[in-house]
């Protein structure tokens, strides 16, 4: 499994939105709003750890900003999706 997801999946299974499950009384709005922004904030973690990882291998910056964004467009959302259940 490539850094970037370990880092994910390390900080999505240390979210407190996941601690704490989706409560069933809770207003549905609300559990989409976090949802959404753990999902935001995965991304993001995925987006910074393969920027970074790129550019210490020696990448130019326009390189190491494809592989971030390859980074996020190879993150699991299903698996994601189902750690937030």
């Amino acid at each position: 499994m490539p850094r970037h997801f370990r880092c994910v999946w390390r900080w999505m299974a240390n979210s407190k939105i996941i601690s704490k499950g989706m409560d069933n009384t809770s207003n549905p709005a609300q559990d989409n709003m976090e949802m959404a922004e753990s999902i935001r904030q995965a991304c993001i973690n995925a987006a910074r750890d393969g920027f970074r990882d790129a550019s210490m291998s020696g990448l130019c910056a326009e390189g190491a900003m494809e592989a971030a964004v390859s980074a996020i467009q190879s993150l699991d959302m299903e698996k994601l999706i189902q750690n937030l259940e």
